[in-house]
């Protein structure tokens, strides 16, 4: 006789059922059938589309923290949130490794400095003067600094500062070192980064060089090596745009989403990552910000409209319509267990921000998180999602997070 198997948990079940869902991870450049009758995670294009509004479980059911059917998606009623940190000054970037968590603070602007840190990922460190916390940068933000970002790499760290009026710094450091190189420092503001694929026609650190104004059409996608001295090895991919936001890259491509010089005149743009024609994907998009490539898709934020949609990369697939009704999408990631994003609430205190999931062949919307105060940044590993917060206004936004919430019961 042969071994008899252990009981199979509704957790294992659901990520082989989203393998298989899912087939073998796609890239973009891989997905050639887009015209056919389903995508590469087995969608059924515009046909297999609910939005916010009308699918169970959607933002505005009150019934939203119920279970999915069918679906172990953590919820409050289900999972309980984890502070891994607390005391932050307005963080705005977040990453996540096998090891560690990131987070990037821009402090006030004046005169107190954010930093760039980590902590082990599996262990709360919630004071600021906490020995636990691996401070990376501590001379991050603060004077005259309006913004800054983060991306997270498989070898190196990158982050920016933008300051008054209108000139950002990128840095770079390998992780495991506190070495920071200056990357570039120029005129604009800088928005999102994205790592290319090393060794193909769009490697090294991609970020948007939003310009002055989006009317201006003086923005432009970036592209350096993270390891090179400043500006050795910074070129400009595509120059010209007007108020590019978000930046992904696939293999050979980059894409990005743009505000366009009009309201209502944004769109989701790619072109090859050394160069070459741009390919619009997606007109007409309100204000697209947001944008991440997984499995053969292409998903991005509207905050104009607070919808998420997404397309095939080569834009031959119609534009899917995966929520709406969001009162301020403000993050979006995606992985093999579904997409996950923030919608931060009613402005200008952001009080209840929500974390949401919905699957990715199609389904219901769950509300996993609610109550979330200044919801900011999104990352996720394998088993959690990680959440950082502004803070609330009441507290000088002194009182920032970083939250763990597991993905399934």
């Amino acid at each position: 006789m042969g071994k008899t198997m252990a009981p199979i948990s509704r957790v294992s079940l659901f990520v082989a059922l989203v393998a298989a869902g899912t087939l073998l991870p796609l890239a973009c450049s891989d997905f050639k059938n887009a015209a056919t009758s389903s995508g590469p995670d087995g969608s059924q294009g515009a046909a297999d589309v609910g939005s916010g509004a009308d699918v169970p479980g959607s933002i505005g059911d009150p019934d939203a923290n119920a279970d999915v059917p069918g679906i172990p998606v953590c919820t409050e009623a289900r999972c309980s949130r984890l502070d891994l940190v607390r005391e932050l000054h307005y963080p705005e970037g977040l990453g996540v490794d096998g090891a560690y968590v990131y987070w990037i603070e821009t402090g006030n602007g004046y005169d107190e400095y954010g930093e760039l840190a980590r902590i082990p990922k599996t262990t709360p460190c919630l004071s600021a003067d906490a020995g636990c916390r691996g401070v990376l940068d501590p001379h991050v933000g603060g004077f005259l600094v309006n913004n800054t970002s983060m991306k997270l790499g498989a070898n190196d760290i990158c982050y920016t500062e933008t300051s008054a009026p209108s000139q950002h710094t990128l840095y770079c450091m390998a992780l495991g070192t506190t070495e920071r190189k200056v990357i570039f420092n120029g005129p604009g503001a800088a928005r999102g980064m994205s790592f290319g694929t090393p060794g193909s026609g769009a490697d090294g650190i991609y970020w948007a060089g939003f310009g002055t104004r989006a009317s201006a059409s003086n923005g432009s996608i970036l592209a350096a090596s993270p390891r090179e001295p400043m500006d050795a090895s910074v070129r400009t991919v595509v120059p010209g745009r007007p108020g590019p936001e978000g930046v992904a890259i696939d293999k050979n491509d980059v894409f990005w989403s743009e505000l366009g010089p009009v309201d209502g005149g944004g769109a989701i743009y790619k072109a090859r990552g050394d160069g070459g024609a741009l390919v619009q994907l997606a007109p007409g998009q309100p204000d697209p910000r947001t944008i991440v490539v997984h499995g053969g898709f292409l998903y991005w934020i509207n905050t104009g409209d607070g919808s998420i949609r997404r397309t095939t990369c080569d834009g031959t697939w119609p534009i899917e319509l995966l929520a709406s009704g969001q009162t301020h999408p403000i993050a979006l990631a995606v992985d093999a267990s579904g997409i996950y994003w923030l919608d931060a609430g009613k402005s200008p205190e952001f009080l209840e921000g929500a974390l949401l999931h919905r699957p990715l062949g199609g389904g219901p919307i769950a509300r996993m998180m609610t109550r979330i105060v200044g919801a900011a940044a999104l990352a996720l590993d394998e088993g959690f999602v990680y959440v950082a917060t502004h803070g609330s206004r009441a507290e000088n936004y002194i009182d920032g997070k970083i939250i763990r919430f597991p993905k399934t019961y």
